[in-house]
């Protein structure tokens, strides 16, 4: 069994989420505020709602939060 590891922008993920080849989603959410008009996680596909259940969350000691969330699959 083999695995991508895909790290792309938005237009990627919403290529991918449209394929139904995300599995895993893994997030890092900064305790920083950035203003602009940037794009979503996903932007440029088809709207697509893909449930995510917790896999774990770890906080680091700058309050970085990241998270593993694995595909809820029904």
């Amino acid at each position: 069994v083999g695995y991508v590891q895909a790290e792309g922008g938005p237009t990627l993920n919403a290529a991918l989420l449209a394929a139904d080849l995300v599995d895993e989603l893994d997030l890092t959410i900064s305790p920083r505020t950035v203003g602009g008009a940037g794009p979503r996680l996903t932007s440029g596909g088809e709207p697509i709602t893909a449930g995510f259940t917790i896999g774990h969350l770890l906080v680091d000691a700058e309050h970085f939060v990241f998270g593993r969330w694995l595909r809820a699959r029904t």
